[in-house]
């Protein structure tokens, strides 16, 4: 009997910590959310979204003066695409920016337009270095990745085809050293998605600025994919906007 009560006390001994503990998460449980969740956004505003979106520290809306080089350069890259004769097509947020309002969406960083590759790795390269030399004469420096004009740039996703037994498909072409460096805890917010090629091509036109340019066959389905939880609504990626009291 004896050597119960003893093991009972060093047993209620080993166990004191871990009831202390207990007890000290009940008592100060939404606290202790309350701190977790304000780590991680901390975490995100500080180093996840200024990773994963360049301008997430800029001011909310672009200043007339980059609003008005932001639209140059855009206008110019479409209207290369069209002189060469380039299947290419509006994207991400300069998409989801020409269907709600035609323009440029005010408080976006850049401008982000696609571009189908040419098979024909000769025809590619000419078309490459035309592009370039073309638009060097509007003061705007660009290969076909991405193309800068002052204080803005406009990223150029280049695209390829394939078939899989579930038919046919488009899918964004990137470069392994790029690929490479991808941070791997970014991975869902920089991912980059394949579409049925029947949603993409042949391309429509909607009007942009003005102008009639090249968009997704469905860009309204493309746009929703793109954009499942705020295509509808105006949702700035920019903590100054939300916020705007501390810029």
């Amino acid at each position: 009997m004896a050597d119960i009560d003893k093991a009972g006390i060093k047993l209620k001994i080993l166990c004191q910590p871990f009831l202390w503990c207990s007890k000290l998460l009940k008592r100060y449980r939404k606290r202790l959310i309350a701190a977790v969740i304000v780590t991680i956004l901390l975490i995100f505003h500080f180093a996840v979204l200024p990773s994963a979106f360049g301008y997430y520290n800029e001011e909310c809306s672009l200043d007339k003066t980059r609003l008005a080089h932001l639209r140059y350069l855009t206008s110019h890259v479409i209207h290369m695409f069209e002189e060469l004769n380039q299947t290419y097509w509006l994207q991400s947020g300069t998409l989801l920016g020409a269907v709600r309002m035609g323009d440029i969406i005010p408080f976006d960083g850049d401008a982000d337009i696609a571009r189908l590759m040419l098979e024909d790795s000769k025809k590619e390269q000419a078309t490459a270095d035309a592009f370039h030399k073309r638009l060097l004469e509007f003061g705007i420096s660009a290969n076909m990745l991405v193309a800068t004009y002052k204080n803005v740039k406009c990223d150029i996703m280049r695209h390829k085809t394939k078939v899989s037994a579930t038919g046919k498909t488009i899918y964004p072409y990137l470069p392994a050293r790029i690929i490479e460096t991808r941070s791997e805890r970014l991975k869902y917010l920089t991912a980059t998605f394949e579409f049925p090629y029947s949603k993409i091509i042949p391309t429509v036109k909607l009007k942009f600025m003005g102008q009639n340019v090249s968009v997704p066959n469905d860009y309204m389905w493309v746009v929703q994919v793109s954009y499942p939880f705020t295509w509808r609504i105006s949702f700035p990626y920019k903590w100054k906007c939300w916020l705007p009291s501390w810029s």
